[in-house]
């Protein structure tokens, strides 16, 4: 039968997936949002009589017709997620599922998230005592305390409760009583949101658990900040820990992946606040507010900064004094071939790592094991843009509104109008635009890995406003892919291109390697794309690369995947945007779930992702990691704090069957 009425499961202490505990355990920011979320979502539930690979039935329901169509069903089996799908179509009892499926059978319980305006009006007033829902699907008034229906009452019971809370007592009549408005016998003149207001004063919650950054990893590590604490997981079964910050051995090799895996990295003489993290492949930092920056990983070209090539599994304090970190954006070749760069409190710019091309700037092709200082940058560099890999290249925007650049140049990426690589900084200024007031943002797709040989391919993006503050697009290198933008697949451009747009830009992402693909958003909330598109992530309908702006949506509010790259095919990539209703929407290569939409099918046009309480909670970031080979699992962030991961789960690392997940589940935070 039909639940009738919300079902939050909040009557015990620590009963159900929203039991008490659970409550408490939630990254949310009141108990007002926390209920109202769910009686505007979780509004239908149930037990199945029935259905196939693409139905539900439920004999005692009454749903009307097409009421849930484009909602979205939960079905557990067991109390284990079975299925989340969109629902296509519904009659009175039967919901068609807008794909196919493991099958629906008698005894499989099911929640319809429905939007407000989705709940059929036999679902939004019950009599006897039960809360009813107004003409939008919110509470609207309370039941007398006689009748009150224990499905939708907390009690206090929580450790977390005052002292002068009356423990079983339902949490509105308890809030009441605290408030110095007691009316056991009748609370009807009394709206749900007063009551939920006061509790919240009276509880004294535990300490929320923030997360404030996702890791954006092209390898085997994944990492979070949570409560000003980092915790970082290792992707693979594989012996792939060194930027864990774990000691290491195996007791633990088999917990891996954001399912258990993630664990607080400890510095134990440190008494400074962590203010940023990050991590590469195989290598991880973390910068704290007194100028300490701690290293930890593989090292192999000695980019820890701390004298050697040697793996050091645990943090070392590798530099003081440090004011901003520069780590790599992409990756390309190898992620092990990489630099770090650090900017001291003073302003000077040291770097440490990989030089084969010359990309550190100080003059010579030399790798370097301690922290050098770039010597021609001076004190005056604003911001600095670490790019690519085994072909990388460094530009650098100093006070002066000039632009700089060093490294790898065979496709002419640094704009100078040579194809020579430069191991010390030289200006491009002129060649870019002349002086700019600000980069925005600094990309661009370098060598991949083919399974066969190296490409060294590699092209650059640059989104800047020019000394008059107009925002502009402009783009150099290679461009078989169209990555260029010119409307031309030319191999070698040294010299940029002003990209033409039709509305001042305002944000890019530049994903997929060397075969790259570019976005941007525009003042009209227009999505552009243009370059390589072999696997859909264009967007337009088509597998055809492009070689011009094309825009491809109309409600695009933020971007997501800049510097989303691997060594290992990195244009196996899907492409992400956050429209304007606060989904996520996601199209392009699919294999193993990566869209997160129900199904391993490539796309070439845009999909909403299967986020749960996607009217509600609206996603902020999105983070992901590479566990082997063209594998992607990604990581969202949303609004009210919660994680939820999809994609590869060859190494369980989101769940503990071996298969991929196509639709997102919640992560389980750490305790704190």
């Amino acid at each position: 039968m039909a639940t009738r009425t919300p079902n939050l499961g909040l009557n015990k202490p620590g009963s159900g997936e929203y039991g008490w505990d659970a409550l408490l355990s939630q990254n949310i920011d009141t108990l007002d949002a926390y209920v109202g979320q769910l009686l505007d979502e979780r509004a239908v539930s149930g037990t199945a009589t029935g259905g196939s690979a693409t139905t539900i039935t439920d004999n005692g329901a009454n749903w009307g017709t097409d009421a849930f169509a484009g909602a979205i069903v939960v079905v557990r089996r067991d109390g284990v997620l079975l299925r989340t799908e969109k629902i296509a179509s519904n009659t009175a009892t039967t919901i068609t599922l807008a794909a196919s499926g493991a099958a629906i059978q008698s005894g499989d319980s099911y929640v319809i998230m429905a939007q407000a305006n989705a709940i059929p009006n036999s679902e939004k007033g019950q009599p006897n005592g039960v809360a009813t829902l107004d003409a939008a699907g919110k509470l609207a008034q309370m039941p007398t305390a006689d009748d009150i229906n224990p499905s939708i009452m907390a009690h206090i019971n929580s450790p977390h409760a005052p002292a002068n809370a009356e423990p079983n007592r339902p949490i509105a009549t308890q809030a009441q009583a605290l408030a110095g408005t007691d009316n056991t016998t009748d609370m009807t003149p009394l709206r749900a949101k007063q009551a939920i207001d006061a509790a919240i004063a009276a509880i004294a919650l535990p300490p929320k658990r923030d997360v404030t950054w996702l890791s954006k990893s092209p390898g085997n590590c994944f990492s979070i900040i949570m409560n000003g604490r980092l915790y970082n997981a290792h992707a693979t079964a594989a012996s792939w820990w060194h930027a864990t910050g774990r000691t290491s051995g195996t007791d633990w090799a088999t917990e891996f992946g954001v399912r258990h895996g993630l664990i607080e990295v400890l510095f134990p003489n440190e008494t400074g606040n962590l203010v940023e993290a990050g991590n590469t492949a195989d290598d991880s930092w973390a910068l704290f507010d007194n100028g300490n920056l701690y290293m930890w990983g593989y090292n192999q070209f000695g980019q820890l900064g701390v004298g050697d090539t040697a793996a050091h599994w645990t943090p070392v304090l590798s530099a003081t004094g440090v004011s901003k970190v520069f780590a790599p954006q992409h990756y390309g070749t190898y992620g092990d071939y990489i630099r770090f760069f650090i900017q001291k409190t003073d302003g000077t710019i040291w770097g440490a790592g990989y030089n084969g091309f010359g990309a550190l700037g100080d003059g010579t092709t030399v790798d370097k094991t301690t922290w050098t200082q770039i010597t021609s940058l001076g004190t005056n560099t604003v911001k600095l843009f670490n790019l690519g890999g085994y072909v990388g290249c460094t530009f650098a925007l100093k006070s002066d509104g000039s632009i700089w650049a060093c490294g790898y140049n065979g496709y002419g990426c640094l704009g100078d109008g040579t194809l020579t690589n430069r191991s010390s900084f030289v200006d491009v200024t002129t060649n870019w635009g002349g002086p700019a007031a600000d980069i925005l943002q600094m990309g661009g797709g370098f060598s991949f890995y083919t399974g066969a040989a190296y490409d060294n391919r590699c092209f650059t993006v640059m989104l800047r406003k020019d000394s008059a503050g107009n925002a502009e697009v402009r783009t150099c290198g290679n461009s078989s892919w169209g990555q260029r933008g010119d409307g031309t697949t030319v191999n070698t451009a040294s010299v940029p291109y002003l990209v033409p747009l039709a509305n001042q830009p305002v944000e890019m992402a530049v994903f997929g390697g060397a075969p790259g693909t570019i976005y941007v958003r525009d003042s009209a909330n227009q999505l552009l794309a243009w370059g390589y598109n072999g696997y859909g992530q264009i967007g337009d309908g088509t597998t055809a690369n492009k070689t011009s702006a094309t825009v491809v949506a109309t409600d695009c509010a933020k971007l997501f995947g800049d510097g989303n790259d691997e060594y290992n095919y990195g244009h196996y990539i899907s492409g992400f945007y956050r429209n304007l209703n606060g989904q996520l929407m996601g199209t392009g290569y699919n294999a193993y779930g990566e869209l997160g939409i129900g199904n391993t099918t490539q796309q070439t046009t845009f999909q909403q992702v299967m986020l749960p309480y996607a009217t509600s909670g609206q996603i902020v970031d999105l983070g992901w990691f590479a566990s082997t080979g063209s594998t992607k699992t990604y990581i969202a962030r949303m609004a009210d704090g919660r994680l939820f991961a999809w994609g590869y789960n060859g190494q369980q690392n989101i769940g503990n069957a071996a298969q991929n997940v196509v639709v997102p589940v919640q992560i389980e935070l750490p305790q704190l």
